[in-house]
């Protein structure tokens, strides 16, 4: 009599536990994959950060545009950038639209993983009311060069209509997370003079150090700075911000491990508990295989096997 064939046959006895079984497993490890998907993703967004750049932030208010010119006073400070949010949408609400209000050349010398060309920026800062579509954003509503777009945004013009109109002048890429590229870029100038609230207000600021090392103390320069002021500001390096993001949905490391721990504990469980019935119910047949001069050890394997 043959192991194998042997073993199958004890497996064929109970089909609807095997797969049962089997399905626990697929899901474990279907799970744990994902999980360490996402940590991996992670752990690569950390690996994109740039040690040279810092992001300066609101304690929960918005900041004054003004705090530019003082950002770039502070020692080892090579450049500063902003941007103004402007949440809209295009013929629906389905099809959200953001835009980023923002000076063009101080933004792509920050930013430098945003690629456009010399002569689309250029007809960014010279019409007011040009944008840089997203290459994400044109995929998804087909915008060429020259169209005249119409979006439906939060913020209300000082007409009170809602309705900003906007000329497109050229497509830029973010080579390091592509995903990004799914926002307009719009003249800081136009939006800060066409709308009726948050007047000369940006919402973060980027600024570039001239020596990496040095980013930590410049860091806790610009708050000093700024404690006692009416806009107290928030300054984090460029992996802060991203480890805080990740953090703000959890510890997906711990979870991954946990969840794994327990996944495989529960299976180790319901395998043992199988393994008890399935011996309980084949007493006299274990009992024949043993008398035909099968081994306990034998016997065993046997079991473990199925």
């Amino acid at each position: 009599m043959k192991f194998l064939p042997l073993a199958f046959a004890g497996i064929a006895r109970n089909w609807t536990a095997f797969a049962l079984v089997l399905l626990q497993v697929v899901f474990i490890f279907m799970l744990f994959g994902t999980l360490q998907g996402l940590n991996a993703s992670m752990e690569l967004a950390m690996a994109h950060a740039h040690a040279d750049r810092l992001f300066v932030m609101g304690r929960g208010d918005l900041l004054p545009v003004a705090l530019t010119a003082r950002l770039q006073q502070v020692p080892g400070v090579s450049k500063v950038a902003f941007e103004s949010q402007l949440p809209c949408s295009y013929h629906g609400a389905k099809d959200s639209v953001f835009g980023l209000g923002i000076e063009p050349a101080n933004y792509f010398a920050v930013y430098g993983e945003y690629k456009t060309t010399p002569e689309q920026l250029r007809a960014l800062e010279q019409t007011r009311t040009g944008v840089l579509v997203g290459t994400v954003l044109e995929q998804r509503l087909h915008w060429k060069v020259g169209d005249h777009v119409s979006l439906q945004c939060f913020v209300p013009q000082t007409d009170g209509s809602k309705t900003w109109t906007f000329d497109v002048v050229g497509f830029f890429s973010q080579t390091e997370q592509p995903e990004f590229s799914s926002v307009l870029l719009i003249n800081y100038t136009y939006l800060n003079e066409s709308r009726s609230i948050d007047r000369d207000q940006v919402n973060i600021f980027g600024v570039k150090v001239k020596q990496p090392s040095e980013a930590a103390d410049i860091a806790r320069s610009i708050d000093a700075t700024s404690e006692n002021s009416a806009s107290p500001t928030h300054t984090a390096s460029d992996s802060q911000v991203a480890q805080g993001y990740f953090q703000s949905i959890g510890d997906i490391g711990f979870l991954a491990r946990a969840i794994s721990i327990i996944g495989l504990l529960s299976l180790l469980v319901a395998t043992g508990t199988l393994m008890m019935q399935s011996v309980r119910e084949r007493q006299g047949e274990l009992a024949v295989l043993k008398a035909i001069g099968f081994s306990s050890p034998r016997i065993l394997c046997l079991v473990l096997t199925e």
